[in-house]
């Protein structure tokens, strides 16, 4: 494992931001800010603003993957409490991550990507209740496919003859403990994300990115947990990781 990072976002993306003075409400500050990942295609943005907004989330920073937004300026005119972080250069999820933790002084940030899909109930006073009593680093969901069927998304770690494999299965018990949030999706502790130091932006694959974080999470104490009653759904095709032994494998 990968001991780098040990002072968080050392490594300042520049970016530009865009939107985001306008607040919503009046009303007591949320919690949550939400941290929305694009992974390009070109799905209905609007709808995936509105569906926050119903959600009742009124913090939301949008990580852009590119650097020339092809509809940004009509969505930040269309959502003015949105705020658009467009990174001047090519990003890791993690530096994504990394980069809106900085961007918020929320307590909990909200990990999710453009092609996934919540409802006003995904996120109870209970479930909350359990991250808090929980003390928990990361509270990972229950995903499910367009089809709406349960992925597996508990991560165990395993030898095999002298060989690190993680197995994703599925859970069926609330609470359950995995290695890492499957597709990095999860409700963070944002305060127990900057002490670990944040992902480690010097591993480029994402699967080993995410392993890394999750194995210094787990050596520093930290607990990351699957929810069964926090669920989350694709509306497109699901993501498949990267697990080859490239380069990103020898940093970590």
């Amino acid at each position: 494992m990968n001991t780098i990072p040990i002072i968080f976002n050392e490594k300042k993306v520049p970016h530009t931001v865009i939107g985001g003075s306008i607040k919503k409400s009046d009303e007591d500050p949320s919690p949550f800010t939400v941290i929305l990942l694009n992974r390009g295609g070109r799905y209905y943005r609007s709808a995936v603003f509105q569906n926050l907004e119903s959600a009742g989330f009124s913090s939301i920073i949008s990580i852009e993957m590119s650097t020339e937004p092809y509809d940004i300026e009509n969505l930040s005119l269309r959502f003015p409490s949105v705020k658009f972080l467009v990174p001047l250069e090519k990003v890791t999820v993690g530096e994504m991550i990394n980069t809106g933790l900085a961007e918020t002084d929320a307590p909990y940030v909200l990990v999710l990507w453009n092609d996934m899909r919540l409802t006003a109930s995904s996120i109870s006073n209970r479930l909350m209740d359990k991250v808090q009593t929980e003390a928990l680093l990361c509270c990972a969901p229950q995903l499910t496919s367009q089809r709406m069927e349960h992925l597996p998304v508990q991560m165990v770690p395993a030898l095999n003859k002298n060989s690190l494999q993680v197995e994703p299965m599925p859970c069926y018990r609330d609470m359950s403990p995995t290695i890492y949030p499957a597709d990095f999706t999860g409700i963070y502790d944002r305060e127990k994300c900057i002490r670990l130091g944040g992902f480690d932006h010097t591993i480029a694959n994402p699967y080993w990115q995410n392993l890394d974080f999750g194995f210094r999470a787990h050596l520093w104490g930290e607990k990351i947990a699957v929810s069964t009653s926090f669920r989350l759904s694709y509306d497109g095709e699901v993501p498949r990781e990267d697990i080859t032994a490239d380069e990103s494998y020898m940093r970590f």
